[in-house]
């Protein structure tokens, strides 16, 4: 009885963050749109890098303060025990890394392969700086509740791989509203779910799967893909040839057959590489 009973304590705490979450969340999005000026159906829309820095500077603020009441008065612990400890350099170098090879290899092996044509080259200071800013943002909040907050009580509950599996579904169906989600770029995302929770299952660290996020978002809109159907800046612009499941067409590389094929690849590295590690408390 006390195991079962445990089992349902650690799935409220996943399901009770639904409602708080919009509610808080949606709140200090309100806030951010009156200070720019923007219309509520602005919300979700592409747009430009300030905007976008701003709106998910109020959305990033509104998630910690959601994780850090629910973590401190209801869970009885703190954002710290979520991942964020101790500050590991060389899980920061390993994702950066890795975002970054598996974009380049996509990128050229398009590029050789004649699914994308170069364009032009574009380098703007101010946008690539809100970008870098945004997408730091973005990977930070996503990985605190998907991986942090989500994983770590989903793991309390159940065997560790099946709640890596759960935290994957529920990081694909979290861009379901994008545009030109589908079938593949669902897939494709439950993939990069289990890529990005597989070190956190062994080490309980958020560090490489925050530099991960990031670097795969920020990589990918610099070689100029769409990041998860939205277009935002890249230094490199190119055209596709045709819309089709190995580039990805307008959600982005990460909505292809060869992104799949690449993710596979990094989870089987990210396992050998994090399996024998320890978590340390």
């Amino acid at each position: 009885m006390a195991e079962e009973n445990k089992v349902i304590e650690q799935w409220w705490r996943v399901v009770r963050l639904i409602i708080p979450y919009f509610l808080v969340v949606g709140a200090f999005q309100v806030c951010g749109i009156f200070l720019l000026g923007l219309r509520f159906k602005d919300i979700g829309q592409d747009l430009p890098g300030f905007q976008s820095f701003v709106m998910m500077l109020f959305t990033t603020a509104g998630t910690f303060l959601v994780i850090w009441l629910l973590r401190k008065y209801a869970d009885k612990g703190t954002l710290a025990s979520l991942g964020f400890k101790p500050f590991f350099e060389k899980d920061i170098f390993w994702g950066i890394l890795m975002g970054f090879v598996i974009m380049l290899s996509g990128f050229l092996i398009l590029l050789a392969s004649h699914q994308i044509k170069y364009l032009n080259s574009n380098f703007v200071f101010s946008e690539l700086l809100y970008e870098f800013l945004f997408l730091t943002l973005v990977a930070f909040t996503e990985e605190l509740v998907l991986r942090g907050y989500v994983l770590t009580n989903l793991m309390g509950s159940m065997n560790k791989y099946h709640a890596l599996l759960v935290s994957a579904v529920l990081f694909s169906l979290m861009h379901a509203a994008n545009a030109n989600y589908g079938w593949l770029p669902a897939v494709e995302l439950f993939f990069a779910g289990v890529l990005l929770g597989l070190s956190y299952v062994y080490t309980r660290n958020l560090w490489f799967p925050v530099a991960l996020h990031f670097s795969w978002n920020f990589f990918q809109a610099m070689f100029g893909f769409n990041v998860s159907g939205h277009h935002i800046f890249g230094i490199i612009s190119h055209v596709r040839e045709r819309d089709n499941l190995w580039n990805g067409g307008a959600f982005g590389f990460e909505g292809s057959v060869l992104s799949l094929i690449l993710q596979v690849l990094a989870i089987a590295v990210v396992y050998f590489l994090f399996r024998k590690r320890k978590v340390v408390n």
